[in-house]
């Protein structure tokens, strides 16, 4: 069994975004400048900004947050002028929102959309035009790639049908050539199905939801998966005690696509600014 661990893609990922920095400073650019809007104070969110700011800081981005408490027209009018403001070149919207506001992450144009969120973000993937992809999905086809795990031809079983993971991971494996089966909890016979498949994405929330009845020894596990159990223990959507023994190659929770998923909000940030900057790419070709 070969482990797929998460450091190694990141170490990879991070040294590409430095060298993105680099050339937007040796052409005398600004740097790629992100909005961060939160509505209330959900812990969770409020947490995740504050990695976010810290990632930023560390790879030379600008960062805000625009925090809103109670004013839903001004959260709705400043999220508008930021996603008009051509100095800010990335814009994402914290989760939770209330249901009466979740209209706005529409406002942001698919080129400021580095969570790949929006109705036309969602469109360009599915049309297979360039656009920016949420994260998780993201993260797994880093890893897919970082490991040479060839998709053309292959057999890929999608567990989970979120809009986060498992519908745009189903697009961005068919433009690989993969041949791609979408499983989810009321799939019938899940265990059988698996089986069959040559690589398993897994993406359900359910803790260690998979064992060893669902693969074969030729089996690529990939488990997105991040619950939590009574004891407080991270552990993912696979039983990964159990599996790592019955599988050929396998991500592990945590260390695994949860690891990843973190640095690729930068990565996205930073292409989310080449998408406004055609000059960077000619500089990528020199």
């Amino acid at each position: 069994m070969e482990l797929l661990s998460g450091e190694h893609v990141v170490s990879h990922i991070e040294n590409e975004c430095m060298k993105s920095m680099k050339q937007i400073g040796d052409l005398g650019l600004k740097p790629p400048h992100i909005h961060v809007f939160q509505f209330g104070n959900d812990p969770s969110s409020s947490q995740y900004v504050k990695r976010i700011a810290r990632n930023c800081q560390r790879f030379g981005i600008k960062f805000d947050h625009m925090h809103y408490i109670k004013d839903k027209d001004e959260f709705c009018r400043t999220l508008m002028a930021s996603c008009n403001n051509s100095e800010i070149s990335a814009v994402m919207v914290q989760q939770p929102l209330p249901k009466d506001l979740m209209f706005c992450v529409d406002y942001i144009p698919f080129v400021k959309d580095v969570e790949g969120v929006t109705t036309v973000s969602m469109g360009r993937l599915f049309k297979g035009e360039p656009a920016l992809a949420p994260c998780t999905a993201e993260a797994v086809m880093e890893i897919l790639d970082f490991y040479d795990i060839s998709l053309e031809g292959k057999k890929v079983a999608i567990v989970g049908r979120s809009n986060i993971v498992g519908k745009p991971l189903t697009m961005m494996l068919l433009d690989r050539n993969a041949t791609v089966k979408v499983c989810h909890s009321k799939t019938k016979y899940l265990s059988a199905e698996l089986k069959i498949f040559e690589i398993i994405i897994v993406a359900i929330g359910k803790a260690n939801f998979i064992s060893t009845d669902s693969v074969n020894p030729h089996s690529i596990v990939i488990d997105v998966g991040t619950n939590y159990t009574e004891s407080n223990r991270l552990v993912g959507d696979v039983n990964f005690d159990k599996v790592r023994h019955r599988v050929s190659r396998i991500t592990p929770v945590p260390g695994g696509v949860g690891l990843v998923t973190n640095i690729m909000l930068i990565k996205n940030i930073i292409n989310a600014y080449k998408f406004q900057h055609p000059e960077l790419d000619d500089e990528d070709e020199e």
